[in-house]
Formats: structure tokens, C-alpha cells, sequence
């Protein structure tokens, strides 16, 4: 007859929980700090006079010339912003258009709002626990458990649950830490700008896993992705605090680290046909 108690359950489990605790008060503490000298946001008639540009021209930024970045910018470069689809409409038109500051992923012709640092510490924390980031969790947890490959708890029920959790935390981390925190570090812009079905396959393949190298800054201009790069190298030197003891150390860390890498890339190349592929079932209307 097994008479251990239930203290004798393995010291790390009680260790691990405390780990992820800690590591998720933290991750909701750093952006929640950094949004206490954040101005309120302007107005919305302020961010469709000045503050938006068009996204149609350049998928991977909100316009080829910013209108904040111009020294000589003047009511005539706001008006030129706008030539790109949406000519001289009224504001009412222009905002119909207009994506929120918490939208990850911007649509063809949608007009993007430049970001403030209050507007990416929330965009972090909403999509960090949106419906669209909970089913990659299930995804690759469950591919994780069909494989048994990291995080290696094993393959039974239990050990699904642990991956879950852990998926959890790590894609939570991950995205609070790109967009949230690095994104304000590098003043870079995290959103994914599509590409659209007006482009053929293979160049919006190529364009969707490029961009965790390629982003732009919040000037427009071209760089490489270092909010995206470092965000999700923090995510996984963080995965010491939780994995198991197989898969901590550097050389598993790296390894957690390029499959973040593919994860995103994934991700983005998900979010560039998932739009068309619904609409081609019927599952989500056409934009006009």
C-alpha cells in the first residue's frame, strides 16, 4: 500500500508554481510601470489630422514618408498623407478606415495611427491574452505533446497541462516583452501590416516571416527588428525560471529561442492568409 503523504510531491512542482507566479506579476508589472508617465492619448480628431498615415503603399509601415518626421511639414503634407486611396474624405470616412492603436494586424488600405508608448504597452497586454495568441498556446502545446519535444514533461494528461501552462506564460511573456517593453526601448513600430491577395503567394510567404528581421521604426524608416529579436531572447532566458531541469541551460535556451523565432514567423505568415481563408468559407465578411 502507497502511504506517502501528499507532502512528499516533488519540491520543484511547488517551486515551478512559484517561478510562474513570479514570472507573470512581472511581466504585468513592467508595462503597467512604464504606462504611469505615459500622456493620455489624444483625441481621436487629432490622430486623423496628424498622426495617421496610409498603410497601403508600404504593408510593413504605416507610409513612405511620415508626416512627424518631415521638418517641413505643414497642412499640405496632412493632405498628401491621404492620397493613397482615400483622397480628401471627411473625417467620418477616414475613420471608418482607421484601425485602433490596439489592432496587432493592419489590413490593406487601413489607415494605421502612429503609436504612442501608452498605446504599445496596451497592445502588448491585450493580444498577449487574445483569443487569436490562447489558440496558438493550444497548438503548440498539443503539437509539443505529440512529439514529446520541449518543454519535456512527458505524455500523459498531466504533462499536456504543464505544456498548456507553460505555452501560456512563454507566449504571454513573449508578446509583452516585444511589443510592450522593446518596442519602446528601440522606438519601433510591432504591428504586422498585410500584404493582401493583391500580391501573389509566394511573395506574401516571403514578406510574412521576414518581418521578425525586418520591421520599421516609428519614424518609417526600415530596420532590422531588434524589439522582436530581443523581446523573444528575454522570453526564453526566462523559460529557466519554469521549464523543466532537462531544458534549461544555454543550449537549451537557444533552442527555446529559434523555436520562438519559427513561432513568430509562423504567426505572421497565419495572420497574412487566415483574413482571405475565412472570407473564402464565409466565416468573416469581405471589407468594403
Amino acid at each position: 500500500m502507497n502511504t506517502a503523504p501528499e507532502s512528499s510531491l516533488p519540491n520543484r512542482f511547488s517551486l515551478r508554481s512559484l517561478s510562474l507566479i513570479a514570472s507573470l506579476t512581472l511581466l504585468a508589472a513592467t508595462p503597467l510601470a512604464l504606462s504611469q508617465n505615459i500622456n493620455s492619448r489624444p483625441a481621436a480628431t487629432t490622430l486623423l489630422a496628424a498622426n495617421t498615415t496610409p498603410a497601403d503603399t508600404l504593408p510593413d509601415s504605416p507610409g513612405a514618408t511620415l508626416t512627424a518626421s518631415s521638418s517641413s511639414a505643414d497642412s499640405s503634407d496632412v493632405n498628401n498623407d491621404w492620397q493613397f486611396g482615400l483622397g480628401s474624405r471627411s473625417d467620418k470616412e477616414r475613420a471608418k478606415h482607421m484601425a485602433s492603436p490596439t489592432e496587432k494586424f493592419i489590413l490593406p488600405g487601413q489607415l494605421a495611427p502612429k503609436l504612442t508608448s501608452g498605446n504599445k504597452v496596451e497592445l502588448g497586454l491585450i493580444h498577449g491574452i487574445s483569443l487569436y495568441s490562447a489558440l496558438g498556446w493550444v497548438v503548440s502545446s498539443g503539437y509539443s505533446q505529440i512529439i514529446n519535444s520541449s518543454p519535456n514533461y512527458g505524455v500523459d494528461k498531466g504533462a499536456y497541462g504543464q505544456r498548456l501552462g507553460a505555452a501560456a506564460l512563454r507566449g504571454y511573456s513573449d508578446e509583452v516583452l516585444r511589443d510592450s517593453v522593446m518596442a519602446n526601448v528601440f522606438h519601433q513600430d510591432p504591428r504586422y501590416y498585410k500584404m493582401g491577395p493583391s500580391h501573389n503567394i509566394a511573395v506574401r510567404t516571403f514578406y510574412s516571416v521576414s518581418r521578425v528581421l525586418v520591421t520599421r521604426g516609428d519614424d518609417g524608416r526600415l530596420a532590422p527588428n531588434y524589439s522582436l529579436v530581443a523581446g523573444n531572447a528575454v522570453g526564453a532566458a526566462l523559460t529557466n525560471a519554469y521549464y523543466p531541469n532537462f531544458n534549461r541551460g544555454f543550449d537549451q535556451t537557444a533552442k527555446t529561442f529559434g523555436n520562438s523565432m519559427y513561432g513568430t514567423a509562423f504567426s505572421f505568415f497565419a495572420s497574412e492568409f487566415l483574413s482571405g481563408a475565412l472570407e473564402s468559407i464565409h466565416l468573416k465578411e469581405s471589407r468594403d
